[in-house]
């Protein structure tokens, strides 16, 4: 299903972004260097209006600018919270919430186990001796024990061998109770020598088996330990996996989360740089075309003021304004008319 949906929009989408940041950034640089290059030549020979077309560009560049860099970098900053505030809720606590459920299922069934074996080892102690071994009676002490507390395995070892044994639920098959016993075997060993309960977790029969070992001993008070009693409870396969799914599943769902939180960082970002150029671009292109379009009237009257001091009355400017720039075009025009009028007065 996962795979039948396609690529995920940013797949896409950030390759797109960047192709337009290159050409926007490539676009915005040529058109840099091309007008600047022409205010410098204009500038060094001495092009009337090349002085104030130079500080209009700059001055509409640095209006622009710090605006757009100041909305640029809180939109990174924005976006960067944002994008970590997806992340974190609610995935970061559903993980966090999962993980603690399966830990604490398997801690409560350890308590559990370790609370019965404690109390079924001061129970064993009449049915051990240490010298004679197993007395009369502990099988069926160890069946009434697995039947009352509800359990899956109730086991005492004496000598490092299983003296009872009692199995209930998915452990009565005999390859489970085989692989449940020898692993039981080893976990009285461990309570025999440190004279303390212990207990594990271990994959059975494709379950899992959760077992606590109490040691028993004889004589008076904590004497010598001569065996141990060991509880167990079985959680079929099934089970077991589902709650491997929730621990796990959660932290896949986490890691893909944390994947994708880099992919969206991108593609914001290149979306904001992309704004960025764009904004930049044209405030420069509106600057030079504002420049032009108020410095070029004005070069064109002086071109036109030259003439009339060389005699060439019947000059005129036809730089098309409806400003005030288009009202000095107009008197001008309308005192060279004025001029040329009164000089073929003279001559007539």
């Amino acid at each position: 299903a996962e795979a039948g949906r396609g690529p995920a929009p940013s797949q896409w989408v950030l390759p797109v972004l960047v192709i337009a940041i290159v050409v926007l950034a490539l676009g915005l640089a040529g058109v840099l260097i091309r007008n600047l290059v022409r205010l410098i030549l204009d500038r060094r020979r001495g092009i009337l209006g090349s002085r104030i077309r130079t500080t209009l560009v700059f001055f509409f560049l640095a209006f622009v600018l710090f605006p757009a860099l100041v909305l640029f970098y809180g939109a990174a900053a924005v976006i960067r919270v944002t994008v970590e505030a997806m992340v974190k809720t609610p995935v970061e606590e559903v993980t966090r919430g999962a993980r603690e459920i399966a830990e604490g299922w398997t801690d409560s069934m350890r308590s559990q186990c370790r609370s019965l074996s404690i109390h079924a080892a001061t129970e064993a102690e009449r049915f051990l001796d240490e010298r004679a071994g197993p007395r009369a009676g502990l099988s069926d002490f160890a069946q009434s024990r697995l039947t009352r507390e509800a359990v899956d395995l109730f086991a005492v070892f004496w000598g490092g061998e299983a003296a009872a044994v009692a199995v209930d639920g998915g452990l009565k098959e005999e390859a489970a109770r085989r692989g449940a016993l020898e692993i039981s075997r080893g976990l009285a060993e461990r309570a025999v020598s440190s004279r303390a309960s212990t207990t594990g977790v271990d994959e059975v029969a494709g379950g899992l088996l959760v077992q606590a070992a109490a040691p028993v001993f004889v004589g008076d008070g904590r004497g010598t330990a001569v065996g141990a009693v060991v509880v167990g409870s079985f959680v079929a396969g099934s089970v077991a996996s589902r709650i491997d799914e929730i621990a796990t599943g959660a932290e896949d769902v986490w890691r893909q989360f944390r994947g994708q939180r880099r992919d969206l960082l991108r593609l914001y970002r290149a979306l904001v740089v992309l704004i960025f150029l764009a904004t930049v671009f044209v405030a420069t292109w509106i600057g030079f075309h504002l420049s032009r379009r108020i410095t070029e009237p004005i070069e064109e009257l002086a071109a036109a003021t030259r003439e009339i001091a060389a005699g060439n009355l019947g000059v005129r400017v036809r730089a098309a304004a409806s400003d005030e720039v288009g009202l000095l075009v107009d008197a001008f025009n309308e005192m060279a008319g004025q001029l040329q009028e009164s000089r073929e007065a003279l001559v007539r």
